[in-house]
């Protein structure tokens, strides 16, 4: 909203706002009409491109925003209710067991052979952690909270975050050199955070037999194996750092699969107990 939103509104008031100017809004971000370059304390700059995903999750936020707005009175009505989304065409995948397997064995065999270690240590944390790319890639060593098991980001895409880790991340980070007093993963000048995930990526998922695969989707089979065993939707919420519970909803219809499972599993449990069958 920063970056696409705001901009784009200008001094005109909440309360002038139209159905028209919203919908206009909508399709100058999807367009990537907002496209700016901002710059941050942390990396200088920050590039905001646009696009329709970008659009979706703005308008989202915004209806929001204007809901609120329209519930203590500040506005007559919310203009961007009901406003027609378009679809960011990305499919979200999820990597099955067998799949993660063969990515794991993938891994380690690039691992013994000295191959990218840095990129693929970094694609091993982002699928144990849900974290983000760039939380990874840029993560420094003041932000591993090694006693007390949590990643402590003061900056990320939601906001300041704390993320509870598990021990065998604990045990991959514990192992790293510490090459530099900022950066856990350094690029190869040495001067700076890594940045290189993605095309490595490109190569392992080739060589997995996962073409379709996007990294981003790393995070998304996080959540669908922590549904699997049995955590809640808040909690995995806590896990991927996300600031509103609605963000973590898109994995509901994960949650039911494994529901519906789960009753097949105790219906024929059930059933073998009156037939006297083990």
């Amino acid at each position: 909203m920063d970056a696409h939103l705001i901009p784009a509104i200008g001094n005109k008031k909440l309360r002038e706002l139209t159905r028209r100017d919203v919908e206009l809004l909508r399709d100058d971000i999807t367009a990537g009409r907002t496209a700016v370059v901002q710059k941050t304390k942390k990396h200088g700059v920050r590039r905001a491109t646009g696009g329709a995903g970008t659009a979706k999750r703005t308008m989202v936020s915004f209806k929001s925003v204007l809901a609120y707005m329209k519930d203590i009175g500040f506005v007559d009505q919310n203009v961007a209710a009901n406003l027609r989304l378009a679809p960011d065409g990305k499919k979200e995948r999820y990597l099955s067991v067998a799949e993660a397997h063969r990515l794991g064995k993938c891994l380690d065999e690039w691992e013994q052979m000295d191959r990218r270690v840095t990129g693929i240590t970094i694609i091993r944390l982002l699928l144990m952690t849900g974290a983000r790319t760039k939380e990874i890639e840029e993560l420094k060593w003041s932000e591993i909270d090694f006693d007390r098991s949590f990643f402590r980001f003061e900056e990320t895409k939601s906001g300041r975050s704390i993320r509870p880790i598990s021990p065998q991340v604990l045990d991959i980070l514990k192992a790293l050199p510490r090459l530099h007093p900022t950066w856990v993963f350094l690029n190869n000048a040495g001067t700076g955070p890594y940045c290189g995930t993605q095309a490595v990526w490109r190569l392992v998922r080739e060589e997995a037999g996962l073409p379709d695969v996007r990294k981003h989707d790393l995070r998304h089979s996080f959540a669908s194996f922590a549904l699997a065993n049995g955590l809640s939707l808040p909690v995995i919420g806590t896990l991927l750092g996300h600031s509103r519970p609605e963000t973590t909803q898109r994995y509901a219809h994960l949650s039911d699969r494994h529901a519906m499972e789960a009753a097949k599993s105790v219906g024929l449990a059930v059933m073998n107990a009156l037939e006297g069958r083990e």
